[in-house]
Formats: structure tokens, C-alpha cells, sequence
């Protein structure tokens, strides 16, 4: 037990540790909203074929709706990054479950194209908040050494629900319509918000830099290591580099610019390919002359891929050089991208590459997510994770109308996935740079240290 007075080195106390009960709770809760959030984030690619059919639309005519939400999510990633450093991470989980839930029974209720765009934009600002700061509040509850792993299991949970979505769509969908299918993932996201304001915890790294509420770090650090944490402990965390200008100003400061700016890269284009999968991957199924049933499975296939592809590739990022393992893997993606020239007219062979697909694709962007996670300080993580997946935004907003554009050209399913096979090697190569970078900043941070030695600051339990 500690000693009356003590201080408490909040990251080390969590490393130290085995990840207990509490955390798992963490786990959980996190692991339902990123699910709710792929549900809610694949689930207009299943309506797209149905819109075309009923409202009798063009393709063209849906790529601003698909555009619509994708915008908000770059608005949302890029909003709630700096809002959660400052505010907290929960509050805006919390938020943003909130506008995912009322945002998809909306869409279930527009009668055009024009209500439905506004209201995908503000459902996407709800999106675009949730993946960053689930990926920050759960990587500040995991030990390092296995934080890479734990992140991306409950990051998988963005394919579970996506996958869920697809399966239940090939089911609901043609028995009961869209409308239904938007309704009951609305329901499951308003739902889940009076259990997120119950039972989710802040996370106890901003808790500790805030310096404000030092009864409830108690409460979690005793919880976390089922001892009694006396009243009177100081708390504080590792010392990191202070950089004028916030979070913000760290994440664009000289030492973490270049590394910023391929990390951006890096998910510009995974996400790219991703949701050009996600939007069109059931409309270019029925173009090759498949059913929006068999669509759907194609994009469960891609989805189930994906969470086997998230936990082993968080496995071996854990244990072997972790920048090798996602060059590695966008390599495969581009592989896997290329062999379906010639295989389209085989389901039974889409369905494998369809798995492959969600295996090297969310499961290397999955993989990122952990790596950023480590790669920025406690006080600008949220919006290092946040402004990587508003930049990413960019690349799925391409995705939307690059997607319109080749279907309308009429090229197919096995013209157009090859050719994306360039977008994944491009993520390799700034792999791999940036491994460089990290590796010359961690050299001269032990440059540093050693002529002047580190002094962490000592946050004070006052009441």
C-alpha cells in the first residue's frame, strides 16, 4: 500500500500493473462506441443501391450525400481532437454518441436527397469525434507493453460493428427497407449514451494534467490496482515537451512536423481505399451482375477481415518493430488489391479477397491508430489522433467522387481495385520515413537528457 504523502507516477503505476477489472470496463465501453461508429459509418453504403433503385438517382447525384458526411467527419475529427485536451475525452464521447444516434434516425426519415445532406453532415461531425478519442481515452488506460495490442482489439470494434452492419443489412434490407436499417442503428447509439455517462471513466492521464479532481484519480488509481490510494498522494506524469501554442502548436512544432505530415499521408491514403470499399464495394458488386444481398456479404467479408487483421497486427506490433509491421502490412493491402484482376467473376473468390481486403486495409489503418498513439505527448494526443483522421477525411471524401467518377466511366470492380493498389505502397514508403525521424529524435532526446537531467512535474492533490 502506499505511504501517506507519497507521489504517484500515474504512467508508471498503470505499467507496473496487470490490466484489471476497471480497465477492462474501460475496454468494453469503448470497444461499443467505436462499434456503434462503424455501424453508423457503413451503413449509407447499404442504402446507396437502394436510393438508386426507389428515388430513381443517378450516381453522381449521391456522391455529394456520400461526401456530405465525410466532410463532417474531417470537421468532427478536427474539432474534438483540441476540444477533448481541453475539455476531456468523455465529454465529448459522450457528445458525440449523442449526435450519431438523433443524425441516423434522422437520415431514416428524409424524403430527398436535399434533407439528407445536411443531416449526414452533422451525423459525420459525431463520427469524426468518436475514432480519435476512443483510440486516446483507452491507450491512457493500457500499460505500454501492450498498448499497441489493447488498441487496436477495441479499435477492431470499428469493423465489428461495420461487418454486423453488413450481415443484419443483407437481412433487414430486403425484408423490411433502408428506413428500418438506419432506425435501428439510431436506437442502438441513443441508447448507449445514458451507460456511456454512467459508467465511462475520464481518462486519468488528463485527469492528472488538468490537476482538478483529485478525489476521482484516487478513485481510479485504486480501482486500477485494487489497493487504497491514500487522500493525500501527488500525482503526476512523465516529463514531456512543452511547446508554445497548446496542442496544437505540438503537433506542428519543428520536432514533430515531418512526422506529422506523413502520418497524414499515411491514413490520407488507407482511408481512401478504405472507403471507396465501404461506399461502392455494393455497387460495384451489382454492376458485375451480383445481388445487394451478395453485395452486403462482400463487405461483412471485409469487415471480419479487418477485426482479425486489427488484433494480429496489434499483436505483432507489440513484439517486433512496429513500423516494419505496418509497412509491411500496406505492402500486402496492395497485393491483395491487385489479385482481383481477372478473379471478379468468382463470388467464392471475391469473398476470400474481400477478407484479405479488411485484413490489410482497416486492419493496417487500425494499426496506425496505435502507432500515432505513441507517437505525440499525454498533452496533445487527442489532437494528434484527431487531425490524423480529419486529414484521412480528405482521402475519403476523394474516395466518394473518384468512386462516381470510374463507375460512371465504366470501368469494373476488377479495373478499379488494382489501380488502388498504388495508394497503400505510397503509405509503406512514409511508413518507413518515419521510422527514420523517430529513431533521430529518440538519439537526441537521450543527447539531452544526459547533459541535463529530466525533472517531471509534480501535480498536487489540493481540494
Amino acid at each position: 500500500m502506499p505511504a501517506a504523502g507519497r507521489s504517484i507516477n500515474v504512467r508508471e503505476f498503470i505499467d507496473a500493473r496487470a490490466v484489471s477489472p476497471f480497465q477492462w470496463l474501460v475496454g468494453c465501453l469503448t470497444f461499443v462506441v467505436i462499434s456503434l461508429d462503424g455501424w453508423d459509418t457503413v451503413i449509407i453504403g447499404f442504402v446507396v443501391p437502394e436510393l438508386i433503385k426507389e428515388w430513381g438517382v443517378t450516381k453522381h447525384a449521391l456522391a455529394p450525400v456520400l461526401s456530405a458526411a465525410l466532410f463532417g467527419l474531417a470537421a468532427g475529427a478536427l474539432l474534438g481532437g483540441p476540444i477533448a485536451d481541453r475539455f476531456g475525452r468523455k465529454r465529448v464521447l459522450v457528445a458525440s454518441v449523442s449526435i450519431i444516434g438523433v443524425g441516423t434516425l434522422a437520415t431514416a426519415h428524409a424524403t430527398s436527397l436535399g434533407m439528407m445532406l445536411p443531416i449526414r453532415f452533422v451525423t459525420g461531425l459525431g463520427l469524426g469525434a468518436v475514432m480519435p478519442n476512443v483510440v486516446t481515452l483507452w491507450s491512457e488506460y493500457v500499460p505500454e507493453r501492450r498498448r499497441s495490442f489493447l488498441v487496436t482489439v477495441v479499435y477492431s470494434g470499428f469493423t465489428v460493428g461495420a461487418a454486423l452492419c453488413g450481415f443484419i443489412a443483407a437481412w433487414i434490407i430486403p425484408a423490411y427497407g433502408w428506413r428500418t436499417m438506419l432506425t435501428v442503428g439510431g436506437a442502438l447509439a441513443v441508447a448507449c449514451v445514458p451507460v456511456l455517462m454512467l459508467w465511462l471513466p475520464e481518462s486519468v492521464a488528463f485527469l492528472t494534467i488538468q490537476g482538478k479532481r483529485p478525489e476521482r484519480i484516487t478513485a481510479i488509481l485504486s480501482a486500477i490496482g485494487r489497493i487504497r490510494v491514500p487522500a493525500d498522494t501527488h500525482f503526476f506524469l512523465p516529463a514531456q515537451p512543452r511547446v508554445k501554442g497548446g496542442a496544437i502548436g505540438t503537433i506542428l512544432s519543428a520536432r514533430y512536423l515531418a512526422g506529422t505530415a506523413l502520418i497524414w499521408l499515411c491514413y490520407f491514403v488507407g482511408l481512401f481505399v478504405l472507403y471507396l470499399l465501404y461506399n461502392w464495394l455494393p455497387t460495384m458488386a451489382k454492376d458485375a451482375g451480383y445481388t445487394s444481398a451478395q453485395g452486403a456479404i462482400l463487405v461483412g467479408f471485409l469487415n471480419w477481415g479487418g477485426t482479425l487483421g486489427s488484433i494480429a497486427i496489434g499483436w505483432l506490433m507489440d513484439r517486433f518493430d512496429r513500423y516494419r509491421i505496418i509497412a509491411t502490412s500496406f505492402c500486402l493491402a496492395a497485393v491483395s488489391l491487385w489479385a482481383v484482376h481477372g478473379m471478379q467473376s468468382t463470388f467464392w473468390a471475391l469473398q476470400v479477397l474481400a477478407f484479405a481486403w479488411g485484413w490489410f486495409v482497416p486492419g493496417t489503418n487500425t494499426g496506425m491508430n496505435a502507432l500515432t498513439a505513441r507517437f505525440y505527448p499525454t498533452v496533445a494526443r487527442s489532437t494528434g489522433l484527431s487531425w490524423m483522421h480529419a486529414f484521412g477525411r480528405l482521402g475519403a471524401i476523394g474516395s466518394a467522387f473518384a468512386g462516381a467518377a470510374i463507375l460512371s466511366a465504366g470501368l469494373g470492380l476488377g479495373q478499379i481495385l488494382p489501380i488502388m493498389a498504388v495508394a497503400p505502397l505510397t503509405g509503406a514508403v512514409a511508413v518507413l520515413v518515419i521510422a527514420g525521424l523517430v529513431k533521430r529524435r529518440a538519439l537526441t532526446d537521450e543527447s539531452v537528457t544526459a547533459a541535463v537531467p529530466e525533472v517531471a512535474e509534480v501535480l498536487p492533490n489540493t481540494r
